[in-house]
C-alpha cells in the first residue's frame, strides 16, 4: 500500500471512547478502517510504503519510512569500526567459524521441539483425512485442530531460527566494517 494512503492516527483521534487510549497508535487501512497496532513507531518520518503480510495466523506491517539525517543521528549509535574486517566460513558442524577463532554454534531449536514435532505428526495422521486424491472422506474438525497445531509448532521453530541468524548478523556488522562470506 503506498505511504498516502495509509495514516498513523491515535486514540483520541477515533473515537472519544477512546481518549484515554490517546498514545496508542492505529493504522489506518483504506477500505478496512483502524487497526491498532502492537508497537508503536520508532522512527519519525514520511511513510513511502506499507506492506501488510500473513503468516499462519498472524498479520504483520512493515513499513517503508524516508527519515531525515537527524532523526539517523538520533535513532542510531555510531560505532568505530573504521577499517576492521572479518572472515567468515560457514559449515555444517559449527554454524560460523571466523578468521578470529570465534566458533559460533547453529541452534538448537528444531532438535529441542522434535520430539513434541513426531507426536503432533502421528496424531495427525490418525485423524479423518483423504489419504488418495481420489479418496472421498472430508477432513475432520480435529484434523484441523492439531494441524493448526503443529502449524504454530513449526512457526515457533522458524521463528527462533530467524531471530538467532537476525541477532549474530546485527552483532557482526555493527563491530567489523567489512566482512567476506567463503
Amino acid at each position: 500500500i503506498g505511504g498516502d494512503h495509509v495514516q498513523i492516527i491515535t486514540g483520541a483521534q477515533i473515537s472519544k471512547n477512546l481518549k484515554n487510549d490517546s498514545k496508542k497508535q492505529y493504522l489506518k487501512v483504506p477500505n478496512f478502517g483502524p487497526v491498532q497496532m502492537r508497537e508503536n513507531l520508532r522512527f519519525n518520518g514520511h511513510i513511502c510504503s506499507v506492506t501488510i503480510s500473513q503468516n499462519g495466523n498472524k498479520i504483520f506491517a512493515a513499513f517503508k519510512i524516508g527519515i531525515t539525517q537527524e532523526e539517523y543521528q538520533r535513532t542510531h549509535k555510531i560505532r568505530d569500526c573504521e577499517g576492521t574486517y572479518l572472515g567468515i566460513d560457514l559449515g555444517l558442524k559449527n554454524l560460523i567459524t571466523t578468521n578470529d577463532g570465534l566458533i559460533i554454534d547453529a541452534p538448537k531449536n528444531l532438535r529441542k521441539n522434535e520430539k513434541r514435532i513426531a507426536h503432533l505428526q502421528r496424531k495427525l495422521d490418525k485423524k479423518k483425512h483423504p489419504r488418495k486424491k481420489e479418496d472421498k472422506k472430508i477432513f475432520s474438525k480435529n484434523f484441523y485442530k492439531v494441524s493448526a497445531e503443529l502449524r504454530k509448532l513449526h512457526a515457533l521453530v522458524a521463528n527462533k531460527r530467524n531471530d538467532y541468524n537476525q541477532k549474530i548478523s546485527t552483532v557482526l556488522a555493527s563491530f567489523y566494517q567489512y566482512i567476506a562470506i567463503e
